[in-house]
């Protein structure tokens, strides 16, 4: 396990009956467990298993028992004009928000 700065992909939640093993690698050696309900920060998505951010580093979860609750992305509204529109980058796109009609 090495400490790196990562950004996560998605946030999961742990849906067990018990707790999760967290792997040092896909099929790896138990470094950590998750309990159910437990939020992670989801790095990257490998097939049956995906990578999480954990105890200051990275492991490895089965796909399987997480739940993908939401996508990371981090919304700015940033307001243009003084007639109220804004434009609000989601994912690629660009959501333009008046507060009436534009002509």
């Amino acid at each position: 396990m090495q400490e790196q700065e990562t950004q996560s992909l998605y946030v999961g939640r742990v849906e067990v009956s018990g707790m999760l093993n967290v792997r040092s690698a896909p099929d790896g050696a138990v470094i950590g467990r998750l309990e159910p309900g437990e939020e992670v920060d989801v790095l990257r998505d490998e097939g049956e298993w995906v990578e999480i951010a954990y105890a200051g580093g990275t492991g490895y979860a089965a796909k399987r028992y997480i739940c993908f609750a939401q996508a990371r992305q981090e919304a700015r509204i940033i307001i243009t004009d003084e007639e109220g529109v804004a434009f609000a980058p989601t994912g690629g796109f660009t959501l333009r928000i008046a507060a009436g009609p534009i002509d």
